[in-house]
């Protein structure tokens, strides 16, 4: 790496003395899912446990483990969304879907594939109503306990964390509508000499076919604005425009007065004369609408959606 001149400083150096002499920016409240870039002003904790019951893992039936196998009855069912609504006895089982919370007394849950069943269902989609285990099952089997994935009061997010996509899911999952973030920072860019033209202003237009003499273009400051402009929002154009055909002359036969091959031996199949003036006129109004039905017709799709990034 070579060495700086003496007096001067590098640029990690210089990064550092300009970080250590910015101002922390002052914090501002956002909607969650309108501070995508922006960074938190403070941490954010786990309201809740997460599942916040003991949920079942897979499609099966919720079982005491103490009963062990054996044939058991199905005296209702638990999907997910729905809470159950009675508490397992001797020998009973509770047919129950991915995520459902297990009823009372239930402990374990054994997979549909574990299970023969030995009553089937009255209808197509109900459960069977009786039922045989061939293994005893263990306590805790097919089950997340609560705070299984996210324990209650654990840090989601630390102060300083650069919201993205992933941190605004943790966001909705801790159900913050809104939150403390640090308010962008305002950057203003600035080109000087003499001999710069700047390309973004009106007058450029014209100008980019003859530069005066000794003067180029500005390249730095918009290159700048657009690293900016990445950090602050994404444009994209919208519109839509049809232009339909204007053929100013739809006739592709180029003497008017001749009449195209193809309908002369249309003419001649049907007995008619070709020679008269009607025939040329019909003629060259079939073939103007021939010619107007294969002109293509030119769409132009300009789309605008402006999303806010910080």
């Amino acid at each position: 790496m070579p060495s700086c001149p003496p007096g001067s400083l590098t640029v990690d150096a210089a990064l550092r003395v300009v970080l250590a002499n910015a101002p922390l920016l002052e914090a501002e409240e956002r909607a969650a899912f309108d501070a995508m870039g922006a960074t938190l002003a403070e941490p954010v904790v786990a309201p809740h446990p997460h599942p916040p019951f003991a949920a079942s893992i897979k499609d099966g039936y919720a079982l005491r483990s103490i009963d062990g196998a054996g044939d058991f009855d199905v005296v209702d069912e638990c999907r997910a969304g729905a809470l159950p609504q009675v508490s397992l006895g001797e020998r009973q089982a509770v047919y129950i879907t991915t995520g459902a919370p297990l009823p009372a007394g239930a402990d374990c849950v054994v997979q549909l594939e574990s299970v023969e069943a030995l009553e089937p269902a009255l209808e197509p989609a109900a459960p069977a109503r009786r039922i045989r285990v061939r293994r005893a099952p263990r306590a805790g089997l097919e089950v997340r306990p609560p705070g299984f994935d996210i324990a209650e009061g654990s840090t989601l997010l630390r102060a300083g964390d650069v919201l993205g996509a992933a941190e605004l899911g943790l966001l909705g999952y801790a159900g913050a509508p809104a939150v403390q973030v640090r308010r962008a920072a305002r950057v203003a860019v600035l080109s000087t000499g003499d001999e710069l033209l700047d390309p973004l202003a009106p007058a450029a237009h014209g100008a980019a076919h003859g530069l005066r003499g000794g003067c180029v273009f500005d390249s730095n400051r918009p290159a700048l604005l657009a690293a900016r402009t990445l950090a602050l929002t994404v444009t994209l154009t919208v519109a839509v425009n049809r232009n339909r055909n204007r053929n100013p002359n739809p006739n592709p036969n180029p003497n008017p007065n001749r009449t195209p091959r193809r309908c002369w031996r249309r003419c001649w199949r049907r007995g008619a004369d070709p020679s008269t003036s009607a025939w040329r006129g019909t003629a060259r109004r079939r073939s103007r609408r021939r010619s107007m039905r294969r002109s293509a017709r030119t769409t132009l799709v300009r789309v605008r959606v402006r999303v806010r990034v910080s």
